[in-house]
């Protein structure tokens, strides 16, 4: 069954509508789609006709690629229909996670807490039925450049604060959603060198590493007030659909270290040092 945006969820993208104006999506043909608002984006994948399917032999359970035409406009976008669970997972590290899934509903929970938080880098997301396949539609950014071809390539984007503003914000939505898999081939560059954050399948994780906080040193001010303000309520309503108890009860306590965390930088360094 698909999943439409709670009324909260709708109220939270009316309010952030000039953000989300800022982002410049572009067709199969690298001209910018025609859609005004993100409701529009988010019809278009839902109810877009599929025109044609391919496979893309991207991350470890692959994704298809999907062309759409939504009246006479086209666009692509990744389809993951992955729904694993194993009591216990042994991960590259040698270290196992008990009560392992890799969930393609994750993808969407991952999508809806971003914007609930402000955050407008992680592509929009539907939940959508190809043939008899349940799965999510997660809109192709074009011409993208993966992190590891920006390495291979020795490719340095020319603003340093907003780099590293952009990989403090990918730190802290990682260690809220207790990301297991963020690698070299999920993190995206468009054509202006703004960061995507793509794949959050395995994410949401009972469990996480108090040390991975060290990371981050800058938090947006907009997101460290986000995160003050978000509460169980705000995520139950808005993602108890796709996430169960345990896993709504381990996002909040991971909300609070975090804010108990970056208060702490904040008392250290200053606010002018660690808010931007």
């Amino acid at each position: 069954m698909t999943r439409t945006f709670p009324i909260t969820i709708l109220l939270c993208l009316s309010l952030l509508s000039p953000l989300l104006a800022d982002n410049v999506y572009l067709g199969p043909d690298g001209t910018p789609l025609p859609f005004q608002s993100e409701e529009e984006v988010l019809e278009a994948l839902r109810t877009g006709e599929i025109v044609s399917i391919e496979k893309v032999g991207i991350g470890v359970t692959g994704v298809e690629k999907v062309l759409l035409d939504k009246d006479g406009v086209r666009l692509h976008a990744v389809f993951r229909d992955v729904r694993i669970y194993k009591p216990r997972f042994f991960e590259d590290d040698g270290s196992i996670t008990v009560h392992f899934r890799d969930d393609y509903i994750f993808e969407l929970a991952a999508y809806r807490l971003g914007r609930m938080l402000g955050l407008d880098n992680i592509p929009p997301v539907v939940e959508r039925k190809i043939g008899y396949r349940q799965g999510t539609l997660q809109l192709w950014i074009e011409e993208a450049v993966m992190e590891k071809a920006r390495i291979n390539d020795k490719l340095r984007p020319p603003y340093n604060m907003a780099w590293r503003l952009y990989w403090n914000t990918l730190y802290i939505f990682d260690y809220l959603i207790a990301n297991g898999d963020r690698n070299l081939g999920n993190i995206l560059y468009d054509q202006n060198w703004k960061m995507w954050m793509i794949d959050h399948t395995r994410a949401f994780r009972l469990q996480s590493d108090p040390e991975d906080m060290e990371r981050i040193s800058l938090c947006p001010k907009s997101l460290y007030k986000a995160l003050k303000s978000l509460d169980r309520q705000a995520l139950d309503e808005n993602l108890g659909e796709m996430l169960n108890g345990n896993q709504l009860k381990a996002l909040e306590e991971r909300r609070v270290q975090l804010v108990k965390y970056l208060d702490r930088l904040i008392e250290r360094d200053g606010a002018q040092m660690v808010l931007h």
